[in-house]
């Protein structure tokens, strides 16, 4: 959820063929969750399936966007029923 971090790096040559390498990393303001729109239209609009996993979004509103609780949440619908013609961003 993090895509503007500020890297800054230093190498030090402290004597006798030692180094010092200092990394400062931040990792700047996290993307958030600002809309959440899943919807299931068609033959699997009421199946219990697919509103179980609807109704149980493991993704809210104002949360950092976390790559592996998409994936999952998309994972668990395409398998619901061979994933029957679903598309995604």
């Amino acid at each position: 959820g993090y895509y503007d971090p500020q890297v800054h790096s230093e190498v030090n040559n402290t004597g006798r063929g030692d180094w010092k390498v200092t990394v400062n990393i931040d990792p700047g303001t996290p993307v958030l969750i600002d809309k959440i729109d899943v919807q299931v239209h068609g033959a699997g609009e009421k199946d219990a399936l697919f509103t179980r996993i609807t109704d149980n979004l493991p993704i809210h509103r104002g949360d950092r966007l976390n790559h592996p609780a998409y994936d999952s949440l998309k994972g668990e619908l395409q398998r619901t029923h061979g994933g029957l013609l679903l598309s995604f961003p």
